[in-house]
């Protein structure tokens, strides 16, 4: 929205805000034509996922530089994380993340928890959509849009989740519900880890009805991309690799948990802090970050050899 005043924009009725939006919507498709949007399946891709993250969130002024060059978290390395790529030439110029709630909870359970809490008391399947960036000469080519097209019915019909929530900053809150029918969801909060700018609005979207709303509010709008329910539920993209079989997850596994050590090694500290349950799960279902744990608890070494 950079030729609108945020805070002008934001004093504009909810509806023609989001009518304002989608009137943005565009996708290069010469620009994007060899790029590919994929789920990561090798160690290469989720390294340079992690350095692209890094890049660009300091660039944006939210994280300090690391001496490794990558941003690595827990949840991140998991191997229910399904990591979203695209590549260009086989260099990976956008990511994102789908964290499945799981033992770990979700990123978001640092700041809204009690607003997970209440889905998960309704027997709700989470994920969250996190570490998303473009690389800058990807941004404005709708690069973005292939990513949730790609979140959606990979979350929806291949993890089987029943709602999507995500944090993001204010300002990208209107992009998320005029384009995917987000809805929010909790208050803006800081974020902790982050700078002060790094502030946050909860939202989520209910995976399980976005059809139907789609339906009922642009049956009849024209079929192009500006068109949700044609661009989300019945177009076709030849750069979306949508994994064609069930056990994708599990084919991917030793890839991950080789790049979750090596991720794990540049970035020791991200671990140092976890709570005891949390370290113990990491310690079971990553034997590869186990080195690490072991040296801020040697207990899990023993316990694991009882």
């Amino acid at each position: 929205m950079k030729s609108i005043q945020p805070a002008l924009f934001r004093s504009l009725p909810r509806g023609l805000r989001h009518a304002i939006v989608r009137t943005r919507f565009s996708l290069d498709e010469k620009r994007l034509q060899n790029v590919e949007v994929k789920v990561a399946d090798t160690e290469a891709e989720l390294e340079a996922s992690s350095r692209l993250l890094h890049e660009m969130y300091v660039r944006r002024g939210i994280s300090e530089p690391h001496p490794s060059g990558l941003r690595v978290t827990p949840h991140l390395v998991l191997p229910t994380t399904a990591t979203i790529v695209g590549l260009d030439a086989g260099k990976v110029v956008g990511t994102a993340a789908l964290i499945q709630d799981g033992p770990l909870g979700l990123p978001m359970d640092a700041i809204y928890g009690a607003e997970l809490a209440r889905l998960r008391a309704e027997g709700r399947r989470m994920l969250e959509v996190g570490a998303l960036c473009m690389g800058p000469e990807y941004r404005r080519t709708g690069l973005v849009y292939l990513f949730y097209k790609l979140m959606l019915h990979f979350g929806r019909e291949q993890l089987m989740m029943d709602d999507a929530v995500c944090a993001v900053h204010p300002d990208a809150e209107d992009v998320y519900c005029a384009a995917l029918g987000f809805e929010r969801m909790g208050p803006i909060r800081q974020y902790p880890g982050l700078k002060k700018q790094a502030v946050a609005v909860a939202l989520r979207l209910n995976m399980r009805e976005v059809s139907e709303r789609f339906f009922r509010r642009f049956a009849r709008w024209p079929r192009t991309v500006k068109n949700p329910r044609w661009f989300f539920e019945e177009a076709t993209f030849p750069q979306l690799r949508l994994p064609k079989d069930a056990l994708f997850m599990e084919r991917r596994l030793l890839a991950v948990l080789r790049a979750a050590g090596r991720l794990g090694e540049a970035h020791p500290e991200s671990f140092a802090n976890l709570s005891p349950a949390h370290e113990s799960y990491l310690w079971r279902t990553v034997p590869t970050l186990r080195r690490i744990l072991a040296k801020s608890r040697p207990d899990l070494c023993v316990a694991a050899n009882m």
